[in-house]
């Protein structure tokens, strides 16, 4: 679905049942139980309403269209089981000036976080290869960025990250965009492809002259050894991120990034189902 960027936040918002059903899922208990209401709410949602809905959740604003990505829905519906301890972990990391980089932003719910925690020293990139998606990751930054006095110096970039500079295919899975991907074997059941821009992190990191970051987040759906083994092959040692979040795609890499992370001086801070995250625990 093509995305509205051009009606302002709110336009979409929900009827009073659905913003109760939304809130009562929201509350539900952390357990069980509260995941199967919080399920059953968000089917009776999706078969009530049509796309898209305006919804804030934790301070964000976000036009949502839940039906092809699970990570609005998980947000949306079920914010206590979103990636709680990563979030937490990243934002106690995160200087309010510091540099927060995203590779695979999606609609930018990490980016988001980063950038409502931070100052206006502080700086966030996002990048997002899919068009459709990275309009959707603009509008809902802008959406909630206004009203708000501090922000951070915030780059969207439609690109992706890879070992060349060039142009790949894009596996799309239609169920869920979050899901895409450019390796071969991605798994999304679909035919569908697109081709997308991408560069090395290096160059990228060059061309926004940013000489530090101080939290990488990558989740690209099993490319991201392609993506990190030649950052980590040849970055300098001033430009390693402070902490580095990653998806737990290991099974579908070629090469061993977790080794050449762990040979750059970094150490696993955190490990949950879905993400780990490193920290560096002393200079290559």
């Amino acid at each position: 679905m093509q995305p509205d960027t051009a009606s302002a936040f709110g336009h979409y918002r929900p009827d009073s049942r659905v913003t109760t059903m939304i809130s009562l899922s929201q509350n539900a208990p952390a357990n069980f139980i509260g995941r199967q209401f919080a399920k059953l709410m968000r089917n009776a949602v999706r078969a009530r309403a049509k796309p898209p809905l305006d919804i804030e959740v934790d301070g964000l604003k976000l036009r949502c269209y839940l039906w092809d990505n699970y990570t609005e829905r998980k947000l949306v519906f079920m914010p206590w089981r979103f990636d709680v301890q990563e979030r937490r972990t990243i934002l106690s990391v995160l200087p309010v000036d510091g540099v927060f980089v995203d590779i695979g932003a999606n609609i930018g719910v990490y980016a988001l976080f980063a950038a409502t925690h931070m100052n206006s020293c502080g700086r966030v990139v996002a990048l997002e290869p899919y068009p459709p998606v990275h309009d959707r990751l603009c509008f809902n930054m802008q959406a909630t960025r206004n009203g708000r006095t501090a922000w951070p110096e915030v780059t969207l970039l439609p690109i992706g990250v890879a070992d060349t500079d060039m142009e790949f295919e894009l596996r799309l899975n239609p169920d869920n965009l979050g899901e895409n991907s450019i390796i071969a074997d991605s798994g999304s059941g679909s035919d569908d492809t697109i081709l997308v821009h991408c560069k090395p992190l290096l160059d990228i990191l060059s061309e926004l002259s940013i000489n530090h970051i101080d939290v990488l987040k990558i989740d690209i759906e099993g490319a991201e050894d392609i993506a990190l083994c030649p950052f980590f092959a040849n970055a300098p040692d001033s430009l390693l991120p402070g902490h580095l979040l990653i998806e737990n795609s290991e099974k579908r890499w070629k090469q061993d990034l977790g080794a050449a992370i762990m040979a750059r001086g970094y150490e696993v801070a955190l490990q949950t189902r879905m993400n780990t995250i490193y920290r560096q625990s002393y200079p290559a």
